[in-house]
């Protein structure tokens, strides 16, 4: 409509509506409190004249609240903004009244006319309800007819008629469709109890915000969402089925069930926050981020921020000024923006097509007008002539402009404060890190710097302590330091806690132990923590000797070319094991490991979950595997301990090299019975056995 509009301020302007950028409002509402997005923005447009009534405009209100015939603008209900206006309709007037059956203005939940529907109670003027359908019309026309004849729909062809929770005439009442022509959308029809011999019911969506059981209505409050799964049933002999629908019996829930908004007011006084843009970011219309503004704000600019957008609690976008000559506003990602503390001057103008002037200095050239209930991140501060100007950013162009505070009474009325003008110590943010043993420490991730004068300061972060050892288990500290343009230098210590891990059971699956050069070996297989999910492993290969205790640990890589995917028999669910293999190289050089006998084991720690498990590194299955090694500093044996519970292998090192290296072959190591050691003569004399299992 070649419109331009903001959700807060009065504002004379030509093309300005106070419905721009409301869109993603409607749907919220629509998600939350069951009212239908579009017919409720048709509503809107009929009744606040797209947006650009004086009601709209003064008092926020797209929909008439309570604007009399006798008294329009006077008893109109006034709103914080259009988006409080929304709400206000979906759940206070559709959910709470309209649609449902319990209040007096219910007639049906269409918009309707003088015989039916909304239109009985809503307005004087017996064309309201096709003035807004027409809207409705227009739009699914435009949008190829997606909407129209869609649904079954069905009318009540009796006064009081009772609907019911299940197809037959003994289950609860939610409620009475009081009267004749009372629309419904048909879902299905299902078989059910007999009413004069015909045993054919509709399943209708339910005006009523039903409760959970669907047996009643719901009280009527804002923390009362509407029921999206709150069909009921009514027979099919007190309906007429009115269209030949060419849709699907089904009602879908809003996309943007997920989103909601949190205003930074006061009651009906705003209170923005202050704002600093950290990279040069797309604007957009919209909260998703989906509909640019063809606006570009600056990295370093200040802006005021009058709300966030949150999915799943997490917030995605700020709402905040774009251009404070027409007092325009638009939605950036939140990742662009850190909080700042500076000023704020709001500008109350008393006649709607009046204005403040703003000049390039104090005194000098005109920059242009800001006009009522504009808000502006003060910067400096300078007296002209006896007056107090206040430096002001004007646009997302680093633009800057200056503004006497001397005003008319008659004309308006300025409101600021002046706590920030001098020069204010950065901050940093830095919150306390708790982590498992092994897991990755980045000291400077999510940590950040601000200052209210030089804005973002992370890059000049410094640390100046880091005693973290994530190999061990305990507490440590992470101090970091940052200093401003005036040489104010600050400090802050956190706490890194590194825990250990749980213990899990052991799944364990050997696939290789083979020679790759000289003292390289690769030791290959899969250990994971059976019942439940191994995605963020690290492996750990362990010798221990076998005389000395002496441990030695390497840690090897996950395997990312797996040969299968892993499950457990008695897993409870289907977890994903992929994480668990591994596959590294390990040098068994004397730098690295001493000469000695030693068991082998392999540790897995699962940093998702916090577990943890420890097992030998076995081949209890026989398959291929290193036996023995003569390289060019030692000799190395593996076999596979059959005497010892859980068959672990035993690696046996030797400086001096082999005695042989013939393979024995079973995979075990040679088992010695000494029967009798005597000395005779001089002579050693041993006798006894030696063999390997099988």
């Amino acid at each position: 409509k070649n419109l331009i509009g903001t959700i807060y301020g009065k504002k004379y302007v030509s093309r300005y509506s106070n419905m721009y950028g409301t869109g993603i409002f409607f749907k919220s509402s629509e998600s939350l409190y069951g009212g239908n997005a579009i017919l409720m923005m048709s509503l809107a447009i009929n009744e606040s004249a797209l947006g650009q009534s004086t009601i709209a405009i003064d008092k926020n209100n797209l929909f008439g609240h309570a604007a009399y015939d006798s008294s329009a603008y006077s008893s109109a209900t006034g709103y914080l903004n259009p988006y409080q206006s929304i709400l206000g309709h979906a759940k206070g007037y559709i959910n709470c009244g309209y649609a449902n059956p319990n209040d007096y203005r219910y007639y049906g939940s269409n918009v309707g006319n003088k015989a039916s529907g909304m239109n009985i109670q809503y307005a004087s003027d017996p064309y309201w309800g096709e003035k807004a359908a027409n809207y409705y019309y227009l739009f699914d026309r435009d949008n190829g007819y997606l909407d129209y004849n869609y649904y079954q729909l069905g009318i009540t062809t009796y006064n009081s008629v009772n609907v019911r929770t299940e197809p037959n005439m003994s289950s609860s009442i939610p409620f009475n469709l009081k009267y004749e022509n009372v629309p419904l959308i048909i879902l299905g029809e299902v078989e059910g109890a007999s009413y004069n011999g015909n045993t054919k019911w509709y399943k209708i969506v339910s005006d009523a915000n039903l409760n959970e059981n669907r047996s009643g209505v719901q009280a009527c409050s804002f923390s009362n969402y509407y029921n999206y799964n709150g069909y009921v049933y009514v027979h099919s002999a007190f309906v007429k089925k009115i269209n030949n629908a060419n849709g699907y019996n089904s009602i879908n829930n809003s996309n943007d069930k997920n989103y909601t908004y949190k205003e930074y007011s006061n009651n009906a006084t705003y209170s923005p926050k202050v704002g600093l843009i950290t990279e040069n970011t797309e604007v957009y219309d919209t909260a998703t981020l989906s509909v640019k503004s063809n606006k570009v704000a600056a990295k370093n600019h200040y802006v005021t921020v009058f709300m966030e957008a949150l999915e799943n609690g997490k917030t995605v976008a700020y709402y905040v000024t774009t251009d404070y000559s027409l007092n325009q506003k638009g939605w950036i990602k939140a990742s662009a923006l850190t909080f700042t503390n500076k000023d704020i001057l709001k500008v109350n103008i008393n006649d709607r097509g009046d204005y403040a002037k703003v000049y390039k200095e104090p005194g000098g050239a005109e920059l242009g007008n800001i006009y009522d209930a504009t808000y502006s991140v003060i910067v400096d501060k300078k007296t002209f002539n006896n007056d107090l100007w206040l430096k002001i950013h004007y646009n997302l162009n680093n633009t800057y402009g200056w503004i006497n505070t001397n005003i008319s009474s008659t004309k308006g009325s300025m409101e600021y404060t002046l706590n920030y003008l001098e020069n204010q110590k950065p901050i940093i943010n830095a919150s306390n890190v708790s982590m498992v043993l092994y897991g990755s420490f980045d000291p400077k991730s999510s940590v950040t710097a601000s200052d209210s004068e030089d804005g973002d300061l992370t890059s000049k972060i410094e640390i100046i302590k880091n005693n973290v050892n994530t190999q061990k288990v305990g507490t440590y500290e992470v101090t970091y330091q940052v200093k401003d343009s005036k040489n104010q230098t600050v400090t802050k210590t956190i706490q890194v806690i590194v825990n250990d891990y749980k213990e899990g059971n052991p799944l364990f699956l050997y696939e290789s132990l083979k020679q790759i050069s000289d003292t390289k070996f690769e030791f290959a297989g899969f250990l994971g923590v059976k019942q439940m999910d191994n995605k963020n492993v690290i492996h750990y290969l362990k010798f221990v000797n076998e005389e000395t205790k002496e441990v030695y640990q390497v840690q090897v890589a996950n395997n990312k070319n797996y040969p299968y995917e892993m499950s457990s028999l008695d897993d409870t669910k289907k977890y994903d094991y992929s994480g668990g293999w591994f596959k590294g190289e390990v040098n068994l050089n004397k730098t690295k490991i001493k000469q000695g006998d030693y068991r082998i084991y392999i540790i897995a720690y699962n940093r998702d979950t916090g577990y943890k498990t420890e097992t030998y590194f076995t081949n209890i299955a026989y398959l291929d595997m290193a036996r023995r090694i003569e390289t060019s500093s030692r000799g190395i044996t593996f076999d596979v301990d059959y005497s010892y519970a859980g068959s672990p292998i035993l690696m046996t090192i030797r400086d001096n090299g082999l005695l042989s290296k013939d393979i024995p072959e079973t995979m075990d190591p040679m088992y010695n019975f000494f029967n009798e050691l005597k000395i005779t003569d001089n002579k050693l004399s041993i006798t006894g056995t030696s063999h390997n299992v099988g």
